[in-house]
């Protein structure tokens, strides 16, 4: 081992909301969901430019990335231990690993 990586998992409270049905389908590729910098409190910013769910509106895509209260609780780890493959590049592998939400 030979980093650590922090990490932030979200369970995602599927009564909560109506909208909350969104975040259990697999929408695909969201490339150009989030603007290239990152915004207060170093949190990724919504760019306007993804018009489907999940991230059809701002308060959609701040779920992924804030916590909220009543929509989502922090779950799992909060880092992963990467491991250097010699090549430049770090590898997280753990066929064991899948976050639990224990609340």
């Amino acid at each position: 081992i030979c980093g650590v990586l922090p990490i932030t998992i979200r369970h995602f409270k599927h009564e909560a909301s109506s909208d909350s049905k969104m975040h259990c389908k697999d929408y695909g590729n969201s490339s150009g969901a989030a603007k290239y910098t990152l915004g207060p409190g170093g949190k990724m910013v919504w760019s306007g430019a993804w018009s489907q769910a999940p991230f059809s509106r701002e308060s959609n895509f701040d779920h992924w990335y804030r916590d909220v209260p009543g929509m989502n609780v922090r779950a799992g780890p909060t880092e992963l231990a990467l491991t250097a493959r010699g090549d430049g590049t770090w590898v997280f592998k753990d066929q064991d690993f899948f976050p639990n939400y224990k609340k």
